[in-house]
């Protein structure tokens, strides 16, 4: 016994140390010079950090690093500061080359930082700089998977060989962390410093990993770290360049597009400074900052070359930098573009359209007066205008399927080619303006979900065969043509660079187009998140328009969050600004996102007018528990919020990810039945082309107004988590003296075409001049039901229930499943029986182990809630032993029942399951429950 306390006092010791974190240094009065000399009084200051360990996996020896690493850090309010030492005692064989930021420093000795402000390890930064100065950084956010944003901030360094190794010292801003908010930062970072000696593959890391560099939640902490000012909590989002117009010289003339998000004690007024090898010259403007979301548009730019160009922007506030960073800048000059009206879409005209008459618009970007214009032999001349030429010609008594024109202006010109399409015995879909989807010649308004099969239980399955039975569903499904996925290392190898794809790609393409053939489905899927993975638009459009070529029958979607950047390499694009709702360690729910930004997302795609492009959105109907305990889902208020101003803001349709997770939370899996019941009722009329115009006083207030056969129908969302109020007044109000409150028993009046609301956070009103809701539930049913199922989910007895922080869990496929184990502890005690929380992969054994670190259960009674719990035993561990206690068994087809008619304890619970012969008839667990 005396043993055993000992060991566990060890044990519970190197845990403690382990989690200590270390406070950093402060800045002393003389400064910090960035000049990797190390003199200045911080760093003569404290002890160095040191005691680097070779990483996990490459030390099959258990030996210590050749060569040691030391380093100290500092940080004042505004900069973190570092010194680090490369002790070489090979200095000769230190490969110092490579130099500048943004460049490849792994050719070189480098060191490589890793920082985590919010204190989780879902989201960090990277830095990595090399012996000679190189430097590359990056941004990743859900553990690692995903890259969201070109990450480039403004840094300082310095290294130096010298007689022992090499020096580098660095100055990172504050700011420089622009991925994430002021209120995520706490004073407690995940901190990480890793060297790769170049001679002999030496890869050592102060914190102790195993196989990567990347194991986040294994690194030490720095505590004492500063937080950002508020005023510095600014997001230069993005930046993009208009060509117009030709210059003398080779140079261009054209427009600059920037996005920044601002806090509201970041508004104010400041001076931008623009950098750039692509420009002429530096380019200083003076901007207004609101709170949330500015869209800066500087005209009368001029580009002197073209290109993938690196922009530098700052912005100042009395001389002194608040945000900096670079952003790749895409600069290309078309001297002659088209836009067609007719057809409108894909150049095709489709079955049922009208095929006799040809128009659009060119864009005329050199000194031509005229726009010449051939088809079929027939001349045409029209005049350009301010750089443009609208043309018109009638081509009914051209009999051909393939009209080919010729356009003219200058010296420029172009040749395309539109197709009249024969009907298909399969589903033909397309876009008619103003960005509708048609089915058959019928207009639809897309209803679907993402991955509507991914670890469905069969539990849950048996319910709801397909999601159309659970609630109305039409999308009907869509092809797969993600260039990682058609040819493994694809992305990496070609897709990431501004390049036309290989003929294997072009290959790969045409085989899964050609195998559709004569199928009924939807979409085509172009990419996932490219922005994620930096993905090139360039490399996508070469793909689209060879889809678009082979097949113009069935739209191209891409799903991201930058939908702008790909809006030409798709027919839809369907962006997912998911919200991201955490609780955190004080018990605070906080939104990663704001509900908001869904009409930030939409609302500039719609004011182009692009009535060729169809607009989605994929709203969030899942948890991120799978790579966070502090994770939550949305409520149904939040998505409702969602999804209605998404369609005030000109979507046509909705494709939430993902279909198995909606169903784990009762306001999720009712809510979105109720919301989707209520967008097949009104489809019709949301997807008419009439939309009379509105206005709203408060900009916080979304208001559309939609009109088909007589119906009027007013939509007016709250999309912010306070209350507003608005007045919305339109034209088409001043025909009705009151409007109907659609699904709740209630009318608003109107008086002289205008309407007065006060709206609650996150409040929909859905308005119409008719009463159109006979027979359906209403809103407050709904909320009912909702909290009825809410507090069955809580009151099932459970010892269990919502305690994921305090239980681990284990099992024969920690690496073998489809569930992490973090999302197996969000589900499998959260009340809900028959979602999946532990799907494994077949391999050669069965079991799952639950540890109670933080309380012990006493419970007499056992519930599994799964499928193939037949054979199942149930263990628990008693003095290192697993032991099964007697019990009566009750077994139905998805539960098991253990009364063991004593009350029992354990640290650790153990259940065995037996291999099924048909591995198609995996065992499934969805729920366990300890009860009294």
């Amino acid at each position: 016994m005396l043993q055993r306390n000992l060991f566990l006092a060890l044990l519970l010791l190197n845990a403690a140390v382990s989690m200590a974190a270390y406070p950093v240094l402060k800045p002393t009065q003389d400064g910090i010079r960035i000049d990797a000399d190390f003199s200045e009084g911080t760093w003569q200051q404290g002890d160095w950090h040191h005691g680097f360990k070779l990483l996990g996996s490459r030390n099959h020896n258990q030996a210590k690093p050749g060569n040691d690493t030391r380093f100290k850090i500092a940080a004042d309010s505004e900069n973190l500061y570092l010194a680090i030492d490369c002790l070489d005692q090979e200095p000769e064989k230190i490969n110092a080359n490579i130099q500048g930021p943004s460049s490849n420093p792994w050719r070189d000795d480098v060191v490589e930082l890793f920082f985590a402000p919010s204190g989780r390890d879902e989201e960090y930064y990277q830095f990595v700089v090399s012996a000679g100065g190189g430097s590359w950084q990056m941004y990743w956010a859900e553990k690692g998977n995903i890259k969201p944003d070109p990450f480039e901030p403004l840094y300082e360094i310095a290294s130096a060989k010298y007689a022992q190794g090499w020096r580098l010292e660095l100055r990172i801003p504050l700011y420089a962390f622009y991925m994430t908010r002021n209120k995520f930062w706490q004073n407690e970072w995940f901190f990480n410093m890793a060297r790769c000696r170049s001679a002999n593959g030496e890869w050592s890391t102060w914190s102790a990993l195993n196989n990567s560099f990347h194991e986040v939640a294994n690194f030490q902490r720095l505590s004492g770290m500063p937080i950002r000012a508020a005023q510095q909590d600014i997001f230069i989002k993005n930046a993009s360049a208009q060509v117009d117009s030709s210059q003398s010289q080779g140079a261009y003339g054209g427009s600059l597009s920037i996005d920044i998000e601002a806090v509201s004690e970041a508004a104010g007024e400041y001076l931008l400074l623009l950098n750039s090898e692509a420009l002429k010259e530096e380019i200083r403007q003076i901007v207004q900052l609101k709170a949330g979301s500015n869209s800066l548009l500087l005209p009368n730019i001029s580009f002197k070359k073209s290109g993938k160009i690196p922009l530098q922007l700052e912005l100042l506030k009395d001389g002194k930098a608040i945000a900096q960073r670079r952003y790749p800048l895409r600069i290309a000059f078309r001297p002659l573009e088209l836009r067609f009206d007719s057809p409108a879409y894909s150049k095709c005209f489709f079955p049922g359209q009208d095929s006799s008459r040809i128009s659009g618009v060119a864009s005329v970007n050199n000194s031509a007066t005229r726009l010449e214009l051939e088809l079929a032999g027939q001349k045409y001349s029209f005049p350009v205008m301010d750089g443009k030429a609208s043309f018109s010609l009638d081509c009914g008594a051209v009999d051909a399927e393939n009209l080919e024109l010729k356009f003219k202006a200058g010296e420029d010109s172009l040749t395309e080619r539109i197709r009249r399409l024969p009907a298909l015995d399969n589903d033909m879909l397309w876009i008619e303006a103003p960005g509708r989807l048609v089915l058959n010649g019928k207009k639809v308004f897309a209803l679907g979900w993402y991955g509507p099969g991914w670890i469905v239980s069969k539990c849950f399955q048996e319910k709801y065969p397909s999601p159309a039975d659970k609630h109305p569903v039409n999308v009907g499904g869509w092809v797969n043509l993600e260039p990682g996925r058609l040819i493994k290392g694809s992305e990496a190898a070609e897709a990431v660079r501004d390049v036309k794809p290989s003929q294997a790609m072009f290959d790969k393409v045409r085989q899964t187009i050609e195998s559709k053939r004569g199928s009924d489905f939807w979409f085509y899927y172009l990419s996932d998140e490219p922005e994620c993975r930096g993905v090139s638009p360039i490399y996508l459009k070469h793909i689209y328009d060879f889809v678009k070529e082979l097949d113009p029958y069935h739209p191209v979607m891409i799903i991201s969050r930058d939908p702008g950047d790909y809006l030409d390499c798709c027919d839809i694009a369907n962006p997912h600004p998911y919200t991201g709702p955490i609780i955190n360690d004080n018990g605070e729910r906080v939104l990663n996102q704001p509900v908001e930004r869904v009409r930030r997302t939409l609302a500039p795609l719609a004011a182009q007018g692009r009535g060729d492009k169809l607009l989605m959105l994929t709203p969030q109907a899942f948890s991120y528990s799978i790579n966070s305990i502090y994770a939550d889902y949305p409520t149904f208020d939040e998505s409702n919020a969602a999804i209605w101003s998404a369609i005030c803001n000109g979507a046509q349709g909705f494709t939430p990810y993902i279909y198995y997770d909606h169903a784990a939370r009762p306001s999720l899996s009712l809510g979105y039945d109720f919301i989707y019941n209520s967008l097949h009722s009104l489809s019709s009329i949301l997807s008419s082309e009439q939309n009379p115009p509105c206005s709203s006083s408060n900009e916080n207030v979304d208001a559309r107004l939609f009109k088909k056969d007589g119906l009027l129908l007013a939509v007016l969302v709250n999309p912010y988590p306070e209350a507003h109020s608005a007045m919305v007044s339109a034209e088409a109000f001043k025909e009705y003296k009151s409007l109907y409150r659609y699904r709740e028993q209630a009318q608003l009046p109107l008086q002289q075409g205008r309407i007065s609301v006060e709206l609650p956070p996150y409040a929909v009103l859905v308005l119409s001049s008719k009463k159109i809701d006979q027979g359906m539930s209403s809103m407050a049913e709904l909320r009912r039901n909702i909290d009825k199922a809410e507090g069955a989910r809580a009151s099932r007895g459970n010892l269990l229930f919502g305690r994921k922080k305090d239980i681990e869990v284990s099992s024969s496929y920690s690496t073998y499943t489809y569930q992490s184990d973090l999302e197996q502890r969000d589900k499998m005690f959260d009340g809900i029986v028959d979602v999946s929380a532990w799907k494994p992969v077949p391999q050669n054994e069965l079991w799952y182990e639950l540890a109670f670190t933080k309380f012990l259960p006493k419970f007499s009674k056992a519930r599994v809630y799964g499928y193939g719990l037949e054979g199942m035993t149930f263990k628990i561990k008693k003095r290192g032993e697993w032991l099964e206690p007697k019990a009566v068994r009750k077994t139905e087809k998805y539960s098991l029942e253990l009364d063991f008619g004593e009350s029992l304890s354990s640290v650790s619970v153990r259940l065995d399951f037996v291999m099924p012969k048909d591995r198609k008839e995996m065992v499934e667990l969805y729920e366990i429950e300890l009860l009294e």
